[in-house]
């Protein structure tokens, strides 16, 4: 449920003091978890993304998480407008009841702020307790500004922004001055500075690591995966857990790619994104020609020929291709799909499909279909 203040929207930009009963619920002590929608409307000055500034620094006593989100009203977020009335607090003539004792915050969600909002969480000293930060859509000028950040208990980062190489620097540099961490999330797509940096001064220490892009980045081809995925296996001696957003490719790269994930030995939960192109029907792929194990004889080469978009055979075969040297116990296979529906039967069911394989013995899995993801339609 978004968390909004109604006496903190003024469309005459001149601050009231906030409403009392709406002062009690925000600094209530059961209060524990926020989610803050902002948008930049002309006519209307919001404060709620100040006012919880406020609040995590200690007015509401147990708060430990918070989300800044911006809400799509096609205008990016900016709370400090060139314009707008200055934050002065909850109360406009005297100091807020409560005593600040620096706050319980444990997870941050910032979604495309500007730096001046940034810094004003910085200049709270904000991320000194943080164990989780998440950073979406950030401009180039926050992730350098995040690199002078104290963040000493920091477990988990999530990054998410363009492609562009002095975005992938500043990120990189802003990775690597982080103490080890134990989960990163980046949003793939040719980032490779950051890639680098995420692996070599956090491999040891990482036991998750996701690489899925942006729903805009989707269908962005990463020529150079199974050198990535060489790479993890290499630095990332303790990774458990591995997302991963791949394009399907002929038969010798794809057997390459999934053997070569099979070879992060202590790896139990695999999540794998795969986009197919309408290039799949003049490739040889793993689809149509994999030499399955002989533990698991009902996935025949002859079946799969014939259903060739079966796509719950195709995670079954994907999960035995990993399973043969690692600890794999779950796949997760969500399909993404261009190919134009006169081209292919069954279309409907294969064009966006999620499936899950959970080990059940050694040579028996139990597959099961998940309900579409909301970007897919049906």
């Amino acid at each position: 449920m978004a968390f909004k203040l109604l006496s903190l929207c003024y469309e005459d930009n001149r601050p009231v003091d906030i409403d009392q009963y709406e002062y009690q619920l925000a600094t209530s002590p059961s209060l524990s978890s926020i989610l803050v929608p902002v948008s930049q409307i002309d006519y209307v000055t919001n404060f709620n993304a100040k006012a919880a500034i406020e609040l995590a620094k200690g007015l509401a006593p147990n708060l430990s998480r918070v989300h800044i989100v911006e809400e799509s009203t096609g205008v990016r977020f900016n709370p400090t407008e060139t314009g707008d009335p200055q934050w002065r607090g909850f109360f406009q003539n005297r100091k807020d009841e409560h005593r600040l004792h620096g706050g319980n915050l444990r997870s941050l969600s910032l979604s495309s702020v500007s730096l001046d909002y940034f810094k004003a969480w910085q200049e709270q000293n904000a991320f000194a307790t943080l164990r989780v930060l998440q950073l979406w859509d950030v401009s180039e000028n926050v992730l350098i500004a995040a690199t002078s950040c104290h963040i000493p208990l920091l477990k988990s980062l999530t990054l998410s922004f363009p492609g562009w190489d002095a975005y992938d620097k500043a990120a990189s540099a802003f990775v690597s001055s982080l103490r080890p961490l134990e989960a990163i999330r980046l949003s793939s797509g040719r980032k490779e500075r950051t890639f680098q940096a995420a692996i070599r001064h956090h491999g040891k220490s990482l036991t998750m690591l996701s690489l899925l892009p942006r729903e805009s980045d989707l269908y962005e081809v990463i020529p150079s995966f199974t050198n990535w995925i060489t790479q993890i296996r290499l630095h990332c001696t303790n990774i458990r857990s591995l997302q991963l957003s791949v394009h399907r490719r002929t038969l010798k790269q794809e057997s390459s790619l999934f053997r070569t994930i099979r070879g992060i030995s202590h790896l139990t939960n695999l999540s794998l994104r795969l986009i197919c192109d309408n290039d799949m029907e003049e490739q040889e792929s793993l689809l149509n020609a994999l030499d399955y194990p002989t533990s698991e004889p009902g996935l025949s080469r002859t079946m799969l020929q014939n259903s060739a978009l079966h796509s719950s055979l195709l995670a079954q075969a994907i999960f035995f291709t990993v399973a043969q040297e690692s600890s794999l116990q779950r796949l997760t296979l969500d399909i993404r799909c261009t190919l134009y529906p006169k081209r292919v039967a069954g279309f409907l069911n294969w064009s966006c499909c999620r499936w899950r394989c959970l080990r059940a013995s050694e040579n028996r899995i139990i597959v099961r279909e998940l309900e579409k993801d909301e970007n897919c339609s049906d």
